[in-house]
């Protein structure tokens, strides 16, 4: 009776460690895209807004990146999309792989990635961003049969207080200089 009771305790105990898995796999992926494996632009609000919040808190500094691979529609056009989803799921490993791990990384939309730096002034993130282009812009992403293809990036960068002080103000400044560069040449970055 006692070994019995037992394995009815044992399968519940099973079920119920199965569906905490379930539920914190299904948030995750609310929280993560899909191609890349980073967090996705949904979570980047509420991130960025937390991490503002401590930034006023604690007087410290954030920056972000706002960071646009160039011509990735060629990529698209020449290779098919797969080609171009797997090129993304690499190209955000990578970057991933480049940030300190203080830093947090997010599949924006499309080709676009934002770098969230906590505790890092302007000029701390220049470096740093001068550092992860130029690593992004060396690097051959080796692809399925065989394809070999490098892929350049152009930048924005923001900081806080200096940029503002809110959600918006801070991605809206990165955006704008990101764009800025690429209207202006591409594959550079703008502090």
């Amino acid at each position: 009776y006692t070994i019995a009771v037992l394995h009815i305790l044992a399968d519940y105990a099973a079920i119920a460690i199965e569906n905490a898995q379930d539920v914190a796999h299904a948030q995750k992926l609310t929280i993560t895209d899909d191609v890349t494996g980073l967090y996705n632009a949904r979570h980047l609000y509420t991130v960025l807004e937390r991490e503002l919040e401590a930034s006023r808190r604690e007087a410290k500094p954030l920056s972000l990146v706002f960071l646009d691979l160039d011509r990735f529609k060629t990529v698209n056009d020449a290779h098919g999309h797969l080609v171009g989803s797997e090129l993304l799921g690499q190209v955000g490993k990578y970057i991933q792989k480049l940030c300190r791990s203080t830093d947090l990384c997010f599949r924006y939309g499309g080709d676009e990635f934002v770098l969230l730096m906590p505790r890092t002034t302007r000029e701390e993130a220049v470096r740093m961003t001068r550092s992860i282009h130029s690593a992004l812009s060396g690097e051959v992403f080796h692809l399925g049969r065989g394809l070999e293809l490098k892929i350049g990036a152009s930048a924005g960068l923001a900081a806080c207080p200096g940029d503002g002080r809110t959600v918006h103000s801070i991605l809206g400044a990165a955006d704008k200089r990101m764009y800025s560069v690429k209207s202006s040449g591409r594959g550079r970055i703008e502090a």
